[in-house]
């Protein structure tokens, strides 16, 4: 063996990374399951791909958000099926917001806002009502308080920041707001189960040092919520992005925010936990039918394409049968493209 063959071995046999292990969560989540996810983007990448699968899954009826006080807050909301009214909104610039949602909903007309914001409230209140997982991704323990009113903001959207007091949530104080929220919830819904996790996205306009800080309070918060309340548990995307993958190539450009080679990888772990085996195959008979509805041929009527179109169709009802899902648009697709 040469020295180049040498060092290649030695090189493979190396501990370069540190893999996660993460076991099998106790209760698993099924197709039919009905889904809730409050928090930040990492909320939004991982209902997207809940969704594409045919998972009932309902994210962020307020819009993304990142600090915990305002999404007990909108917990809150939801139970109680809040209604917002024009003295919930302000104007500025000509277009409507609300300091309790994105900007998402903005609207250059209130009552168009308001018919929004109360649409995604009556859905996720519905949602949550038969939820049987709650997911809840924090992205930072900083928030922002209106110095007018004390109230605690989701949003500042571009507001001068004079009108704000910038803060940092202590450990006890977001105890104290989980607390009251996830009692409520359990009154609300008794058979609910609350995954908590913190997103990998990197806060650093907060200061490096700061980010790591709030990082640390939010680990903090879930664990200590986890202890207390024996429905929640705790999936570990922040440290499948910072331990486990710990390299800057598995972020965009910007540093802060992770990749699709990232988001990739945290589902496929997300999948091993929360799908057990007959939910894994069954998804990617899904996926093989979407990427089959996907495609375009080049010759629409040729005899081969539309055998393919016929078994396409065959795989579909059976699997209408098995799963009870609905395939209306991927039908529609095929069946659109049977030569007359």
């Amino acid at each position: 063996m040469n020295h180049q063959s040498n060092s290649l071995f030695l090189l493979d046999k190396m501990k370069l990374r540190t893999k996660l292990s993460l076991p099998p969560a106790a209760k698993s989540i099924g197709h039919l399951d009905a889904i809730v996810m409050i928090g930040s983007c990492f909320s939004v990448n991982i209902s997207k791909r809940l969704a594409s699968l045919k998972y009932s899954v309902s994210a962020n009826p307020f819009g993304i958000v990142f600090n915990p006080i305002s999404i007990s807050q909108q917990l809150i909301d939801l139970i109680s099926h809040r209604r917002f009214k024009p003295v919930d909104l302000f104007e500025q610039n000509g277009v409507w917001h609300s300091f309790s949602h994105h900007s998402s909903f903005d609207s250059l007309h209130a009552e168009d806002m308001l018919a929004h914001i109360n649409t995604s409230i009556e859905e996720g209140h519905q949602q949550l009502c038969k939820a049987k997982f709650l997911f809840i991704t924090f992205g930072t323990s900083y928030y922002f308080e209106l110095q007018k009113s004390g109230t605690v903001v989701a949003n500042c959207h571009k507001t001068p920041s004079s009108e704000f007091t910038k803060k940092r949530a202590e450990l006890n104080e977001l105890i104290g707001h989980f607390s009251a929220s996830l009692l409520a919830l359990k009154d609300f819904n008794p058979d609910i189960q609350v995954v908590f996790s913190v997103s990998p996205v990197r806060h650093i306009k907060d200061g490096i040092v700061e980010n790591s800080q709030s990082k640390a309070i939010l680990n903090n918060l879930c664990h200590s919520l986890i202890e207390k309340f024996n429905f929640c548990s705790y999936f570990p995307a922040y440290e499948i992005m910072v331990d486990d993958l710990r390299d800057y190539r598995f972020y965009e450009s910007d540093l802060i925010h992770p990749n699709e080679m990232a988001i990739e990888y945290i589902w496929d772990k997300f999948g091993h936990v929360y799908f057990n085996e007959p939910t894994r195959q069954l998804n990617a008979k899904i996926l093989n039918v979407l990427l089959a509805a996907a495609h375009r041929p080049f010759h629409l009527k040729s005899e081969n394409h539309q055998k393919f179109i016929k078994k396409q169709l065959e795989v579909i009802k059976e699997l209408e049968t098995l799963s009870g899902l609905n395939f209306e648009e991927e039908k529609s697709q095929f069946e659109s493209q049977i030569a007359s």
